[in-house]
């Protein structure tokens, strides 16, 4: 559990880095609503919030910072959530 517990922080600490940053891009887009640079940049961070991005290239979005979105984030709240019952 602590194990999994650590890798959802990871992808929470992501996110919220993220999503930051649409915050303030959508802040200068109110600012100024004739300049659409912003869009896409708030377009592509939130996609990335959402399911992450392969930073380094291997196929599929891990539990690493830069990398983790928020379906890692439920990935790894499932298997926090999963007790394996052993006798003894």
């Amino acid at each position: 559990m602590h194990q999994h517990a650590a890798l959802l922080d990871i992808a929470l600490t992501n996110i919220t880095g993220w999503v930051t940053t649409i915050d303030q891009d959508a802040l200068l887009l109110r600012a100024n609503p004739a300049n659409l640079t912003p869009v896409q940049a708030i377009v592509t961070l939130a996609d990335t919030a959402y399911r992450g991005v392969d930073t380094n290239g291997d196929g599929q979005i891990d539990p690493f910072v830069r990398e983790a979105g928020a379906l890692t984030a439920y990935q790894q709240g499932q298997l926090m959530a999963t007790l394996l019952l052993t006798p003894g």
